[in-house]
This record gives structure tokens, sequence and C-alpha cells, in this order.
């Protein structure tokens, strides 16, 4: 059955989850003024068509600019990604493609049948660059190539070849400041089940690493990377196969989390050669903050849930439920290549949070600050942008206002800056009264002070999950 949204039932600023119209025109309204030495595009994508998902993973994918030009106007451009499942689905009233928690009407069969990352890719999960190829990325399948200027679709995009039809693109890159070389991974599910290890160097041309075994059909979303790893938390989330493959679940509804069992982290050495396994008590993250080697440890940030429950039932009630269970905090392990053990585990803050990141260019060496949206079982998704200070553990936040959700916050730089907070956060806020998207920007030295600059963007852009900042040249 569709389940589809209606304004009566959507409390407050649940309204995000309509549909927006796609624009490409300047913007005018501006609270304050953007700093000087701020020109660059925000990218960020999200699901944006919901009307037929019944899970918040399975929107139409829709990518958004907003341009900030050095004479300090602003644009904004919004464009569906042409997908297959887009196109399907385009004046559909049913679900005519699988997704990760949608199961098309009809008989199992049926749903057996769609089977199909290709089918079922949404590109509505993060945005990246490499070779001047703005793509548009999801849990599975390739990515879907996108004009940087115009926004339009250009098709999938398999990397000329090296990216094999088998082999899943993951929506959370990760990017070596001191190589310029970045890092990806896929799950590889079937007979054996693997994680498959990218390198795409400068100039966008990516080879295969390493195919790792993992133990069993198991969900992870993210992983991390310092200067010697790409560090996998595999956490004991199992898909159960009997209802998948029969058609009958769908793979979100498949999952299963199994808290008597260990999260291993696997340890695979960039320069090739046998990864390090290590297990711990379980947990469940969806998305790392960074990472970076300490000697011969490995000292990981995360986002920790102790269970996968806390967010699972939010993901997939979403157009009901405004909560969440116990929201993840931050937490610091530190792992033993030596001895290959985890040697200690433990919360850096009690304040509730999710997309965490840090400055990039310290990504994969020493780091102090991190940056993430504040969130609270009550609030849910309508959260603070904050920061945590990693050494004391104090943290700085700015509160957009009750209702209004606030998006991951991207740090850019200040010109001619080094400290990682000499410079501005970048960040979406819906505003349920105007029914549109706010982009603010918020100097990073004084969060709590809001934000210097307010841009009243003339439609919304949905929820989105990820973005990246693109200098202008």
């Amino acid at each position: 059955m569709t389940a589809t949204i209606h304004s009566a039932v959507l409390p407050g600023w649940m309204s995000v989850f309509r549909t927006p119209e796609e624009v490409n025109l300047p913007v005018t309204d501006v609270e304050g003024r953007v700093p000087e030495g701020l020109a660059g595009t925000l990218y960020r994508v999200g699901p944006a068509k919901l009307d037929l998902a019944h899970h918040l993973f399975d929107g139409d994918g829709m990518v958004s600019a907003v341009r900030f030009g050095r004479d300090g106007g602003v644009h904004c451009a919004t464009r569906f990604v042409r997908t297959h499942k887009y196109l399907a689905e385009l004046t559909a009233t049913q679900p005519q493609v699988r997704g990760f928690g949608t199961l098309v009407g009809g008989s199992p069969l049926r749903n057996l049948l769609q089977v199909s990352a290709r089918k079922s890719n949404a590109a509505n999960t993060n945005v990246m660059f490499t070779g001047g190829r703005l793509l548009a990325l999801w849990e599975a399948g390739q990515p879907w190539q996108i004009d940087p200027v115009t926004l339009e679709t250009i098709g999938e995009m398999n990397f000329d070849g090296a990216l094999e039809a088998r082999l899943p693109f993951s929506a959370h890159p990760h990017w070596d400041p001191a190589t310029g070389e970045i890092f990806n991974f896929g799950m590889v599910y079937g007979r054996k089940n693997t994680v498959a290890c990218y390198r795409i160097d400068r100039s966008g041309k990516l080879t295969v690493l390493a195919e790792v075994a993992v133990p069993g059909p198991i969900m992870n979303h993210d992983f991390i990377v310092t200067g010697r790893w790409l560090v996998f938390c595999l956490n004991p989330i199992r898909m159960r196969l009997l209802p998948f493959l029969t058609g009958r679940a769908a793979f979100g509804d498949a999952l299963e989390y199994h808290p008597d069992e260990a999260t291993t982290i696997v340890l695979v050495p960039r320069a090739g050669g046998e990864p390090v396994r290590v297990e711990a008590p379980a947990w469940f993250q969806f998305h790392f903050a960074a990472a970076h080697d300490d000697g011969d440890d490995v000292v990981i940030d995360l986002a920790r849930y102790q269970r996968y429950e806390d967010v699972g039932h939010y993901l997939k009630e979403f157009k009901t439920s405004a909560s969440l269970g116990r929201p993840a905090t931050l937490w610091r392990y530190r792992v033993s290549t030596r001895s290959r053990r985890a040697v200690s585990g433990y919360e850096v803050s009690e304040q509730g949070l999710e997309f965490p990141h840090v400055d990039g260019r310290a990504a994969t060496g020493r780091y102090r600050l991190v940056y993430a949206v504040f969130m609270d079982a009550e609030r849910g998704a309508a959260g603070h942008i904050g920061r945590v200070d990693l050494a004391t553990g104090e943290t700085e936040a700015w509160d957009p206002g009750e209702g209004l959700p606030a998006s991951e916050a991207i740090f850019v730089p200040r010109p001619g800056g080094t400290a990682e907070d000499d410079g501005w956060l970048v960040a979406h806020v819906y505003d349920p009264a105007r029914q549109a998207t706010d982009a603010v920007v918020l100097d990073a030295r004084d969060l709590a002070a809001g934000p210097v600059c307010t841009v009243h963007l003339p439609v919304s852009t949905g929820m989105t999950f990820h973005g990246t900042w693109r200098r202008a040249t």
C-alpha cells in the first residue's frame, strides 16, 4: 500500500518531505552579507521525491547548487537526477521499483524479479567531484554523472570501464588531503560476501585495491581513511536472506541486529597486503567523523548508536514519526595493529549528534574539532549545528529555532587560514513557514552567534543527506 504524504498529517517541519520544484535563478533575498572570501558552490543531494517511498532512503535524488559569487551575488539551482527509478515512477501512483525499504505492489514473485541495484539506484545520498566530474551517489549501483553548471543528468558513470557492473560504488568516498587521492568501497553480496575497495587518483582514474571477505551479508554505510589504512567497522547487522531472496521483504526490512555478536574492525592496507581484523563489543554507526594513525595504533572517531533500532524505525516511519530512539553520540576507538585488539573505546561527549566531519585539510592527520548536527530524541532530525572539542569534550552550537531542521554543515576554510575553525560552516535550514530552504553561513569560530549570512532560497531543497563545497576557480 502506498503511503502518500498529506498536509493534514504533517507535524510542523515534516512538510520538508513534500516534492520540491526545480529552479535555476538568481537569489536576491539575503540577510546579512556573503563573507568576503566565500566564493564557490555548495552542492547537496537528498531524497526529495518521496510520494511513493516506504523508506527515507528510497526518495528520488534532487541535487541543489547554491553558488556564492566573488561579487557577493548568489544563485540557486535544483534538479532531480533522471535515474531509471525516477523515470519509471515519474507518473506512477504505486512503486514500480523495489528499493532499500520499499516493495512494489503485487506478489512476492514480482518483487523477486525487481532485485536490481541499477533499477533501485535513487542517486540521493551524496555528491562528489573527481576528474572534474560531478557525481550523485547512492548505497549501491554506479554513480550518476551530473553537469555541474546546469545540473542536467548526463548518465551512469563507470570510470571509463574500471568499475565493473557487479561492483557497487557507495555513497561515502573519502579524500586524502596529503595525496589528493579519493577512496571508496562497495558491498558485494552473493555466494561470497566482500567489501570492494577503490582508489581514485587526481586525474579521476579508478583502481580496485582489494576485495576483502566480510562476516556474512551485513549492511555497511560508511568507512574512513588514515594515511595507511582504509578502516571499516562492520557492525553485526545482517540481512535475513530467505525473506529478501523470495521477494517478501525489502533489503531494509530484512535487516536484523545481533547485539550479542561482535563489531568487526577491518583495517585494509592502502599499500597492499593482508588486512588486520579486530573484534570489539557490538555497536552500530552510520557515519565516521575522521581517523588517524598514532604510531602502531589507529584512532577512530564515529557517531555511535547503542543499537540499530534507535534509528532504523525513524527511517522507516519518517512520514508519521518525528522522533528518534536514543541518538548517536561521538565515540573514540583506539586499535592496536601490533597486538590486534581494541585498546580502548570511550564516549567523547554525551551530546546526541549525526553527520560528523572535520576540517577536510586535517582529515587523515591530527584534528581537534568535530562539526555535526546535534540531535535529541524528541526533535529527531530537527537539530542544531554544533561542534565538539575532542580534547575537552566541550560543545558549542547554534539553534536555528524550534521546528527548523538543519542539514549537515560543510566546513569551508577562509582563504589563507590554517586553523580548524578559521572559516565558515555552510548548511541548509528548512523553514516550514515559507515551505522553503535557507542557506546559512556561520562563522566557525563563533557558532552561537548565529548566521553571518542567510540566503532565503525561493524553493525547498527537501531533506538533504550530504554535500560538498566546490571552491570557485
